[in-house]
């Protein structure tokens, strides 16, 4: 709506920000959008590799004071949550890669 009327927020503004929303109707278009999923792909897997290391150790509660012990597991869970959400990107990144890639083979 903000792009309609003319007014753009600051971080509409910033030049490579308008690369990716205006791309060209040609064959660059494809190209662009490949170059960005393998970017987040590459984000995702370097976040996975950091994330399980801590999902897969979790705290001892149990060793924690009965004060710190809910800060505990909100840590572990958030962990854990984080973890999971990383594997359903890495796992939908690459799907999306497969399947933009077989399409420019066609």
């Amino acid at each position: 709506q903000s792009l309609r009327n003319g007014t753009m927020n600051a971080w509409t503004t910033s030049p490579e920000l308008t690369a990716m929303l205006c791309l060209p109707p040609d064959e660059h278009s494809h190209g662009r959008f490949v170059e960005y999923m393998q970017n987040i792909q590459l984000l995702s897997a370097l976040l996975l590799s950091a994330t399980l290391g801590v999902a897969l150790n979790p705290l001892d509660v149990n060793a924690m004071p009965q004060s710190e012990q809910g800060l505990g597991d909100a840590y572990n869970f958030l962990a854990s949550l984080l973890a999971v959400i990383n594997v359903v990107c890495s796992v939908f990144g690459s799907y999306i890669l497969m399947q933009a890639l077989s399409v420019s083979q066609k």
